[in-house]
This record gives C-alpha cells, structure tokens and sequence, in this order.
C-alpha cells in the first residue's frame, strides 16, 4: 500500500499546501488592510485569566488561533524597562532612541509611510491620558498630519472635538476626538463599539488602510491589582479580535496584537487558590516587568512575527516582504 501512495505521488504530482502553524497560509502576501492592537502589560501567560474559566478545557482561546507567536525585547538606549508610552512609540516609530521629548516625534510613524501608498490610517486609544499627547503639545504636525485620532479617557467628553458611536463620525486628521460617552470611571461605548463605528463611518469603502488600537486599560488594572478588571478587559480585546478575525478574513489582511512592558503574575498551584484568585488578588504576588514582551499575528505577512527581536523592529517587519534576493519594503503597492 506505501508503495501505491508513493507511485501515486510521482505519477498524478502531489499537492503542496504551505502552512503556519498547521493552518493554510500564502507567504509574503502585501497586506491592503493592517489591524494593529497595541495592549500594554499582557503576557502570553496571562490568557489563562480567561481559558481557565471555559467549562470545555479543550476550548482555545483566540490568541491561540494565531498563525505566529513572537516576543520582543523591550529595552532601548536609554532604559532596560521604558514604561508603556515609550514602548509603544518604540513600536510604532521602529527606533530604540525614546528620550521621552519632543525630539521622539521627529521620527517617522508607520501610518506615515502607508498614506504614501492611499492608506487610510486610524488611531483609537482608551487610556488613563493619551499616551501620544506630547506630539500634539510638541507640535509635531508631521507625526499625526494625514491621521484621525480618538481617545477614549477620563476626561476625552470635555474636549472641543468629540465623538459618538451612535452618530456618524467625521474625518479630522491630526486632531484629537475624544469619546462623548467616558466618564470619570468608565466609558459607556466599549473599543468594540467604537471600531465598528469608525469603521462603518470612515473605512467602509477604503480598499487599504492602517487601524491602530491601543488599550492601555490593561497595563493600567494590572498596576492597581485590580483582576476583576483586568479579566474584563482581556475578555472585551477577545471579543474585540474574534468580531475582526471574522469581518476581515481576507489574506490580504494583516490582523497583530502587540504588548509591551509585559506584566509578571505569580498564578497559583491549585484550584481552591484559584477560585480565591477570582475573588481577590491581594494575596498574589506581581512583579516588575519583563524583559520580553510577545506578539500575536493572523493573515498577512504573519511569518515576519514569528522569533525573538527588538520591539523597534516590529514596523520593518510589518513593511517589508521576502523576495528571492533580499528583503525589500512594500513598493509592490505602486
């Protein structure tokens, strides 16, 4: 019977199917819609939070669906631990030299390099104080000029510029509009349904654009040992990822979630202790942060995030496509 199969294959050719991570994949497929999920803190550990409350154990979570695991060192010239702010710019900017001054808004975004090519580009952060407010305070016009932005804080319904989930949604490049519905506490609008209402109102017809979330309610729960939060916002960003995952199946879409400044979670031994984790975390232990953060990828150009590498050279590898000879950026867009 083996060699059936084996004169088979030689006669009738066998069929090739490239995979990552047992799923079909085509390589080095440009993408013409990237989302990118930036959520500080989060550790490849900490989906436990979640998983182990499924009744089925056998049941995967979402990250776990990716087609490439990464992690990312951390460090830059200047720090071994930089805060999240500075990671994320880090990210976002591909340089390691973040002072923390105006000079870090000099550098050159990833959207910036995208809107070269008719990329529509979208920045949607919930966060204590939004983390990119230096470059509008530092008039670095050039960092935001052809990009929308929506914060989602505290204090983002006071501002001059604001935005509504329910109302149609208006363009404003290199302005910020915060979110009418935050209050002092909480937001009534979750980031689930503020994406789908940027994207409804801005990006319905656009056949390329670059959608940046940022989630610093995470990082921000986990420093106050609030679990009970920091659960809940692991469960909205999972929600959040399977309603993108199912919207934007296409493998021209590139779909990543990045952390920086991972959290360290001492998780307990043992079931009991476990059902005590879910009523209080006072009596766990939480470290500083690690040294390496991870990164998930779905879809496009997903094999350029598997391996170890610095954090600065996650914009490189979501700009750049393998050729026979060299590794050259996405001109294919011309």
């Amino acid at each position: 019977m083996r060699y059936w199969l084996i004169l088979t294959c030689l006669t009738l050719g066998c069929a090739k199917v490239n995979t990552l991570n047992f799923k079909e994949h085509r390589f080095n497929k440009v993408p013409k819609k990237i989302i990118w999920i930036q959520i500080p803190g989060l550790d490849i550990e900490h989906i436990a939070l979640e998983k182990f409350q499924y009744n089925d154990m056998k049941k995967t979570h979402v990250l776990e669906e990716s087609s490439c695991v990464g992690l990312m060192w951390n460090y830059n010239i200047y720090d071994l631990r930089p805060g999240p702010a500075n990671g994320l710019l880090s990210q976002v900017s591909g340089h390691q030299n973040i002072k923390g001054t105006c000079e870090d808004f000099d550098q050159r975004p990833v959207w910036n390099y995208l809107t070269q090519y008719d990329f529509k580009s979208i920045v949607l952060e919930r966060s204590a104080a939004f983390t990119m407010s230096k470059a509008l305070s530092c008039q670095s016009k050039k960092f935001f000029e052809k990009t929308s932005l929506f914060w989602m804080g505290s204090q983002s319904r006071k501002m001059e510029e604001r935005f509504h989930f329910e109302k149609k949604i208006t363009a404003r490049p290199g302005v910020l509009q915060g979110d009418q519905t935050c209050k002092s506490k909480a937001c009534l609008s979750s980031l689930k349904d503020n994406f789908s209402a940027i994207q409804a109102s801005l990006l319905k017809d656009s056949s390329r654009f670059i959608f940046v979330i940022r989630d610093l309610s995470y990082w921000e729960a986990m420093q106050n040992k609030n679990l009970k939060q920091a659960k809940e916002v692991l469960f909205e960003l999972s929600q959040l990822l399977k309603k993108i995952r199912s919207e934007f199946a296409s493998s021209e879409t590139s779909i990543i979630v990045s952390s920086t400044a991972a959290n360290v979670f001492e998780f307990p031994k043992q079931g009991d202790t476990w059902l005590k984790l879910n009523r209080s975390a006072k009596n766990f232990t939480f470290k500083s942060s690690k040294l390496l953060s991870p990164v998930w990828s779905y879809g496009a150009l997903s094999e350029n995030f598997c391996g170890i590498f610095n954090e600065s050279d996650l914009l490189s590898r979501m700009l750049k496509v393998n050729t026979k000879k060299k590794l050259t950026i996405m001109s294919l867009f011309d």
